[in-house]
């Protein structure tokens, strides 16, 4: 289940994030509202599989595993400083109803209880920029509504999130994400006739090679949000002060890297500033961004000021494009 989408730290409660999508890996996430130190385990029957501290990672208040697989009773459990602050138990992604097949515009999703909808919708594994434009409706289950019918081969994806609380009362938001891959509708039922009818055993397809092949959208997707979860530990003076600033991206694959920081005044949109990176292989990469005179005395003078960061992956013969949103404060 997860993620983030990719959905930057809230100022007043922590994010724990199950994701499961095409890649033949999992991800857990957790993002921390303050700086406190973390760790993070993993167990399955009271074994732990894997376990992360958030001080070896480039990302003060991001910590992470990956895995093969996540299993339905599984838990995650948080220690803060040193002192054990929580647990939660996985119950497996979003349920994407059998409604979710080609030729249709709409499909079910349902979530724990207590649990909306955070994000939904539709796209090609290899085409960049094919998402499409979704509607959903705030219930559990909820109905997902798409601008276009669903095509064989084409992937639906959905976000959970649900509010909970660590064991000494703080805020946390806990998101789950899954995916499906579309397939054709099944069959209406046929009334059955007085004779025992005769049946034949319909051959299950054998999965095409591209609906094994890694997500990099998505995870470049993911991996933007935390490069930009990044930005939240800048005020506007600060990152005036600073002339460039250097961002960490976890790459998918081998590939060049662009990142490009602007924000928005008097209507028209002011470059901040922008870098490039090359990686011989996927791996945390630093980018580096120089900004300009306008833009710090900009930051200079700004209180609050919201920034967006786009993304550009460039690898494999494809072209990814993500961005995110963060409002620097004093």
């Amino acid at each position: 289940m997860i993620c983030s989408a990719v959905v930057a730290p809230t100022a007043s409660a922590d994010d724990v994030y199950f994701s499961v999508g095409l890649n033949p890996w999992a991800t857990i996430g957790l993002t921390v509202d303050d700086f406190a130190k973390t760790r993070i385990e993993y167990t399955r029957g009271g074994r732990v599989l894997a376990s992360s501290v958030s001080g070896s990672s480039p990302y003060a208040f991001y910590n992470e595993l990956r895995l093969g697989a996540l299993v339905s009773g599984d838990v995650l459990n948080l220690y803060r400083n040193g002192s054990f602050s929580g647990a939660f138990t996985y119950t497996g992604p979003p349920s994407i109803g059998a409604d979710a097949c080609a030729g249709r515009t709409s499909f079910t999703v349902t979530g724990d209880e207590g649990a909306r909808i955070e994000d939904a919708g539709s796209y090609f594994a290899d085409v960049p920029g094919s998402r499409g434009e979704a509607r959903f409706t705030n219930g559990n289950p909820a109905t997902i509504t798409l601008a276009r019918p669903l095509s064989s081969g084409e992937t639906v994806y959905a976000e959970t999130v649900r509010s909970s609380a660590w064991n000494e009362g703080s805020k946390v938001f806990v998101h789950s994400y899954g995916v499906k891959t579309i397939g054709a509708c099944a069959a209406p039922e046929v009334p059955a006739e007085p004779q025992p009818p005769v049946t034949t055993p319909t051959p299950t397809p054998e999965a095409s090679p591209d609906s094994r092949r890694p997500d990099a959208g998505r995870e470049f997707q993911q991996a933007i949000g935390r490069t930009g979860a990044q930005l939240g530990a800048f005020t506007p003076a600060k990152l005036a002060r600073k002339g460039k600033l250097t961002l960490a991206v976890d790459v998918p694959a081998a590939g060049t890297t662009k990142l490009r920081l602007t924000t928005k005044a008097k209507g028209r949109t002011v470059v901040l500033g922008s870098g490039t990176a090359v990686s011989r292989s996927g791996q945390t990469t630093k980018v580096t961004l120089k900004l300009t005179a306008d833009a710090r005395a900009l930051l200079k003078r700004s209180k609050r000021l919201k920034v967006t960061l786009k993304g550009t992956f460039i690898g494999g013969g494809r072209t990814t494009t993500q961005t995110t949103s963060v409002t620097l404060k004093r």
